[in-house]
């Protein structure tokens, strides 16, 4: 199997993996974190708008709706697989497939629509993130919370075939997101000691974890890879959410407000 880049197919990635994600316990992890800043956010939890940046296979839409009955959401993702399986997940909400590297077209019902903004474990995958935090800059009201996850500590054979260009520490990610016209509110370094134990696993099976991840229901590999996730997506509840050891990033942001006449204009607008 070869490393997936950032112009590769990523609807082969989706449809080879899409079957582990709901019961891997990082994904389910950030999602916890996530919907909890969203729950004890300085928001009206009443009127959630979500913007899903990079919604991969619709897990975190679908439970962001579930604990959010009322919440509307916009999904996108470079993946038509990812798309497809978004909307099957949560067929009430919008999604659709964009590529946000690329100029593209902003439908306008959705400018300033946003009221949170999710961009969980996609910027390490960039080799320019800066494009991508800018575009989405026109869905976010100004009073939208953006909410950022990367992966920090050490690189593995599994996370440099998935496509990580890089892990971040806070200070890059700190400066990544002023430079891209953000203002911090703070960023968080959770998952110690159980997520960090996780990656280190992970790494140490190298190949392995990567066949482990592709593996099919109905064989022994997949149960086995099944039961371990179970397992740690117990022991992840006793995490730390902020400690100087976590390898999980999460960061609260929002936009810098500017003269209107010094907004970039990133996307055509809609006919």
């Amino acid at each position: 199997m070869s490393r997936v880049h950032e112009d590769e197919d990523w609807d082969r990635l989706y449809e080879e993996y899409a079957g582990n994600a709901d019961f891997n316990p990082t994904t389910r992890y950030r999602t916890h974190l996530i919907l909890s800043l969203i729950q004890n956010g300085d928001l009206n939890p009443g009127s959630i708008r979500v913007l899903d940046v990079g919604c991969g296979a619709g897990t975190f839409a679908r439970e962001l709706k579930e604990a959010f009955p009322n919440a509307e959401i916009l999904g996108i993702d470079k993946s038509r697989v990812g798309v497809a399986h978004s909307l099957r997940k949560v067929p009430m909400e919008t999604f659709f497939q964009q590529d946000l590297l690329q100029e593209t077209t902003l439908p306008e019902k959705f400018e300033g629509w946003a009221t949170f903004a999710t961009c969980a474990e996609v910027l390490e995958h960039i080799d320019d993130p800066e494009v991508i935090l800018k575009r989405i800059k026109l869905y976010l009201s100004a009073e939208c919370r953006l909410l950022v996850t990367v992966p920090s500590g050490p690189m593995s054979q599994f996370y440099r075939f998935i496509g990580h260009r890089r892990h971040y520490a806070p200070a890059d990610l700190r400066m990544l997101l002023e430079k891209s016209g953000y203002e911090v509110i703070r960023i968080l370094r959770a998952g110690f000691p159980f997520f960090n134990l996780y990656r280190i696993l992970l790494s140490l099976r190298g190949r392995s974890a990567i066949e482990d991840a592709a593996s099919k229901p109905g064989a022994l590999r997949f149960w086995f890879t099944k039961i371990v996730m179970s397992v740690f997506s117990a022991l992840f509840r006793l995490n730390l959410t902020n400690s100087p050891f976590g390898w999980q990033l999460v960061a609260v942001a929002r936009k810098k407000l500017e003269p209107a006449a010094e907004i970039p204009t990133p996307f055509k607008k809609a006919a």
